[in-house]
C-alpha cells in the first residue's frame, strides 16, 4: 500500500481508485448521483460523456480540489475524503500525501508562463520530492526528453505552440512518478492538426508505464486504443462500462448508442 491507513470500510480495498456512493452538488445541481466506481491498479480508464456529466468532477475529487456532498473517495484503501469528512490533522495530512501521487494534466496547460520549459517541469521535483536544484533539473530534462521536448528546455510558454505546451504540461506531471495520472480534455484546447502529437505522447506513456491512468476524453478512437475499459458518463452515473470494443462499438444502453452515434456524426 501506498500510504499507512487503517483497512477501508465494506471491501474498499478492491479497487485502487474507489468511489463509494459520491454525490456531488453545485447549489441545486446535483453534478455526481451516488457515484459507485472502481479503478483497477494499473488501468487506463477512459471516461466519455456529454459535458456537465460529471467526468471533470471526479478527476478534481481525486485532485483534492472539490470535496464530495456525501460519500466517500478512497486511494490504495485510504481515504481521500473520507465519508465523515476531514475532521482530524490526520486526515489532511493522509490527503497531502496522496495529492502528491496524482499528476494532473489540464485542458489548457497551465503553466508557468514566467519560467521555461525546463523549470516549469522542475518545479515538482524540487518541492515535492525535495530533490536538490540540480538532481531536479536533470530529472526534468530526462521527461522533457521523454515527450519530444528536450530541444525546447529554454523556450516560455510563449513561445511554444499548443501541442509543444501540452506536451511540457504531460513531462511535469510525470516529473514526481505519480500513482496516478489523470488527463481531463487534454486536446480539447488544440487545434486539429496537433491533437495527434500530444495523443503520441499520451500512447507512449501508457505503453511504458505503470501509472493508473484515468483519460477524459471525446477522442473515441483515441479511448479505444490506448484504455483497458471506458467509462460512459451521463447525469452524474455510470451508464454503462466495459471493454472499449465493446461500449465503442456494440453498446448495451440506448443512452450511450445515442450519444456514440452524434459523437461520430461530427
Amino acid at each position: 500500500m501506498l500510504f499507512e491507513t487503517p483497512p477501508a470500510p465494506r471491501g474498499q480495498d478492491t479497487g485502487f481508485i474507489r468511489f463509494d456512493h459520491v454525490c456531488k452538488n453545485f447549489g441545486d445541481n446535483r453534478v455526481l448521483r451516488d457515484l459507485s466506481l472502481d479503478v483497477r491498479p494499473g488501468e487506463r480508464l477512459a471516461v466519455i460523456g456529454p459535458s456537465g456529466s460529471g467526468k471533470s468532477t471526479i478527476l478534481r475529487m481525486l485532485m483534492t480540489l472539490e470535496a464530495p456532498t456525501s460519500g466517500a473517495v478512497y486511494v490504495d484503501g485510504a481515504p481521500v475524503w473520507p465519508e465523515a469528512g476531514l475532521r482530524t490533522r490526520q486526515d489532511k495530512l493522509r490527503q497531502r500525501l496522496i495529492r502528491a501521487k496524482v499528476g494532473f494534466v489540464f485542458q489548457h496547460f497551465n503553466l508557468f508562463p514566467h519560467m521555461t520549459a525546463l523549470e516549469n517541469v522542475s518545479v515538482a521535483p524540487r518541492t515535492v520530492m525535495g530533490l536538490s536544484k540540480g538532481d531536479a533539473r536533470q530529472r526534468a530534462m530526462e521527461h522533457l526528453d521523454m515527450v519530444g521536448m528536450s530541444q525546447k528546455s529554454d523556450a516560455y510558454p510563449g513561445q511554444l505552440s499548443g501541442g509543444q505546451q501540452q506536451r511540457v504540461a504531460i513531462a511535469r506531471a510525470l516529473a514526481t512518478s505519480p500513482a496516478i495520472m489523470l488527463l481531463d480534455e487534454i486536446t480539447s484546447a488544440l487545434d486539429p492538426e496537433l491533437v495527434g502529437e500530444v495523443l503520441n505522447v499520451v500512447r507512449t506513456v501508457a505503453q511504458n508505464t505503470s501509472t493508473t491512468m484515468l483519460i477524459v476524453t471525446h477522442e473515441m478512437s483515441f479511448a479505444r486504443e490506448v484504455a483497458d475499459r471506458v467509462a460512459f458518463f451521463d447525469q452524474g452515473a455510470v451508464v454503462e462500462i466495459g471493454q472499449p470494443q465493446t461500449v465503442l462499438s456494440d453498446p448495451r444502453e440506448e443512452r450511450t448508442r445515442t450519444f456514440l452515434k452524434a459523437v461520430l456524426s461530427h
